[in-house]
């Protein structure tokens, strides 16, 4: 299944079914993705995710940890999350991203070899 996954500046993160999201229309006034906690910071990153996606966590001091998505701990809509990485003191998660080169993603815009006759 697809997932919805956010993280914060505090370095928590949290995974919830896409199907827990109900579908808002035109007078839509938004849905709880997060339960907001000053301590675990602000949203830094919301991605729609599968299992087997492979995940970035970039700090502010340019730290980098690699991880997939299945590891990120499944959670309800209204919840705060869990701890995605250790950050140092004066540290913040800035950014999360998916590694859009996968082999296998169609979505992923890498350079393709083609092999055949170059006569």
């Amino acid at each position: 299944g697809r997932f919805v996954l956010v993280a914060t500046g505090g370095g928590y993160a949290k995974r919830t079914p896409i199907d827990d999201y109900p579908v808002q229309g035109r007078g839509g006034k938004g849905v709880l993705t997060l339960q907001f906690d000053r301590r675990r910071g602000t949203l830094v990153g919301a991605l729609i995710v599968d299992l087997d996606d492979e995940l970035y966590a970039i700090t502010s001091s340019g730290g980098v940890i690699r991880t997939t998505a299945k590891e990120v701990r499944k959670a309800g809509r209204q919840t705060k999350g869990v701890r995605l990485m250790n950050l140092g003191e004066g540290v913040t998660l800035v950014a999360v991203a998916r590694n859009a080169e996968e082999a296998g993603d169609p979505d992923a815009g890498g350079a393709q070899t083609v092999k055949g006759d170059h006569a």
